[in-house]
């Protein structure tokens, strides 16, 4: 996508442009290419992203709260709402390899295993659930939130 919006950049101020084409006319021609750019990369987060659902849906998650931003860097947000158990070692490093050539399912799977370190001590303080929030895009983000038992019960 980078090389895209470059090329677009370049014909915008005229490197390898026809001399004969003004720039209003380059222009336009790049800001179609960054937006075809951006279009293609927004389908192929969508793509990864549809693929994932069932990985998350397999440890208990629930998906929530999805929303799509279109811009120059397209993104996708969802919250992924479940129990602490959620956060089963064993199941995580499974679904691992079943999904390595997955990057949206891995990186989720890496987030929710980094976190599962610390399942014993979580039950201790009274944490029962787990919030995911996921945008993809550029950069992509993933955020762990821990929820109280009273604010996890009616959420898997």
């Amino acid at each position: 996508m980078f090389e895209k919006l470059k090329e677009a950049a370049a014909e915008a101020v005229g490197a390898g442009a026809d001399p004969s084409e003004g720039f209003m006319g380059r222009l336009k021609g790049a800001a179609a290419g960054a937006v075809g750019a951006g279009v293609e990369k927004a389908q192929e987060i969508m793509r990864e992203f549809n693929d994932t659902i069932p990985t998350i849906r397999a440890l208990g998650l629930s998906v929530r709260n999805i929303s799509f931003g279109m811009g120059l860097m397209p993104e996708i947000a969802a919250t992924l709402i479940g129990s602490v158990d959620a956060l089963d070692r064993e199941k995580i490093d499974e679904l691992l390899r079943q999904h390595q050539k997955n990057k949206t399912a891995t990186f989720v799977l890496e987030a929710l295993k980094t976190t599962s370190n610390l399942k014993e001590q979580l039950s201790q303080f009274g944490i029962r659930g787990i919030r995911v929030d996921l945008k993809l895009g550029v950069p992509p983000k993933v955020e762990v939130g821990l929820l109280a038992q009273s604010e996890s019960a009616g959420a898997a």
